[in-house]
């Protein structure tokens, strides 16, 4: 019933028969800027998480949590098939971006044009600019190469599509380049629209505007704007959780009577105070087992109570952390059976959804980043370890959070890896290994260990890092080049 479930919700959210012909809610009744404004309730990012899959950092699974995996497109995923989609599915994801960029273009197309009697136009269309910008983000990291500068021109990206009711404009694909110029494009407008704040962290900001601005700039390489439009986002938006602080105790308890187990419910990202702009995918992770601090059962006869693949920390990651003093590894991940289970953080979205967006962190990582590889690997270091002390017990000995530099290699690597400690199972792994392969030469690859014990392996300039184009897409729009396999 569960999957039967996910299924229908996918076939609802990508019902279209081609990722062109969509027709957003309320176009027929939009008369006023307001109603524009409910429309961007239709850009809230709900798709599949394709990039969870292409990552080092997912543990071998057995056959029990192989076949666990909610789709079978997952599945192939994970074996770094050809292609993740047949031609008869649909790709969540691919459909919902456009979604969201089809619903972002009938608002920019019509917002100077309709009466504005609430004083809405401003906010109207910086949100619905970086809608539009970021579903282009994700799109062209997950299907196209990273944007590297001397190749960026010629590189193929994704679709460029700005106006809206022409589905049958030709979908070749734009170059990379182009798509990152609109994209900067968007951001750029969109911050001069745009409040300082807003009543929920779905809704874009000055803040989020710029912080989205700095994570594009960091995946093209351009660290000095990247450093610099972090600063201006975290001038304006700088709340930083101390996990000390986070509740052990769930919000509430329910039982699954689908599925027969209990589940600890925690606050969801929309509460997240760190998060400056959120948006979310379809549910890839139960939240669970930890109630009160405490597993809810050690019987090894009893299986784990969830079994995604896309939650089993390697021995590479879990080496990454201090498993006594960090929380986050401490208190966020459990062993049983030699098995490292991440369980989420107390702040995940309730149906533990993959976030996506900016967040505090991320600003702070970015701004660490980028000051390491400017030259300025001192004062990296030192906001590198005040954002890790929010990280680590009260309790532990003084200064055992901090990281030592002699160098500016050292510094970025402290970064990179606290980038994996703090990201994990966010998604944001994939395009840090596309990013630093293409920019710096890293030579990072990712093997799978199925269940029969045989591995694949994705090498650094495996064309696979760029996911396939839908084959149901190609076949609808021949003019649609497909990634080469």
């Amino acid at each position: 019933m569960k999957k039967i479930l996910y299924i229908l919700i996918v076939l609802v959210l990508v019902s279209c028969n081609k990722f062109v012909d969509v027709e957003p809610k309320g176009i027929a009744t939009a008369e006023t800027v307001k109603d524009l404004a409910l429309m961007l309730n239709e850009t809230l990012e709900s798709g599949f998480a394709n990039e969870l899959m292409y990552s080092d950092e997912i543990a071998p699974v057995d056959q029990a949590t192989y076949d666990g995996m909610i789709f079978e497109a997952w599945r192939r995923a994970y074996r770094f098939e050809d292609f993740m989609f047949t031609i008869s599915e649909n790709d969540g994801d691919w459909n919902n971006f456009y979604k969201v960029i089809a619903t972002s273009n009938f608002i920019l197309n019509r917002v100077d044009d309709l009466p504005d009697p609430n004083l809405q136009h401003d906010r109207v269309k910086g949100e619905a600019l970086v809608h539009r910008a970021h579903a282009y983000f994700m799109l062209v990291n997950m299907y196209a190469s990273n944007y590297t500068e001397s190749t960026a021109g010629n590189d193929l990206g994704v679709p460029l599509l700005t106006e809206f009711g022409d589905p049958d404009i030709p979908l070749n694909r734009a170059s990379v380049k182009e798509v990152y110029d609109l994209i900067i494009a968007d951001y750029t407008e969109a911050v001069t629209l745009l409040p300082e704040t807003a009543n929920a962290n779905t809704k874009p900001t000055k803040a989020a505007a710029y912080g989205l601005m700095a994570q594009a700039y960091l995946q093209m390489g351009n660290y000095d704007l990247a450093l610099q439009n972090a600063n201006q986002a975290l001038a304006l938006f700088s709340t930083l959780i101390d996990y000390n602080t986070l509740p052990k105790v769930p919000v509430a308890i329910h039982f699954d009577f689908v599925n027969l187990k209990l589940i600890c419910v925690r606050p969801g990202e929309q509460f997240n105070p760190e998060m400056i702009f959120n948006s979310v995918t379809q549910q890839y992770i139960d939240i669970g087992p930890v109630l009160d601090g405490s597993v809810i059962s050690l019987d090894p006869t009893i299986p784990l109570l969830v079994t995604d693949a896309t939650s089993f920390v390697s021995d590479e990651v879990y080496a990454l952390g201090d498993p006594i003093f960090d929380i986050r590894f401490a208190n966020m991940i459990l062993t049983r059976n030699g098995v490292k289970r991440f369980f989420g953080y107390a702040n995940f979205i309730e149906n533990g959804g993959l976030p996506r967006g900016i967040s505090v962190p991320e600003l702070i990582l970015i701004k660490a980043e980028s000051l390491a590889r400017t030259g300025e690997f001192a004062s990296a270091m030192t906001t590198l370890n005040d954002f890790r002390l929010t990280r680590y017990v009260s309790y532990a000995p003084p200064g055992s959070h901090k990281l030592i530099a002699a160098s500016q290699e050292e510094a970025i690597q402290h970064v990179l890896d606290e980038r994996q400690r703090e990201f994990m199972y966010r998604g944001k792994r994939m395009f840090d290994i596309k990013r630093l392969n293409a920019l710096h030469n890293a030579g990072i690859s990712a093997t799978h260990t199925l269940p029969d014990g045989t591995t694949v392996t994705l090498s650094p300039d495996d064309n696979k890092w760029n996911i396939a184009i839908p084959p149901k897409e190609i076949s609808l729009s021949p003019e649609l080049e497909q990634n080469p396999r």
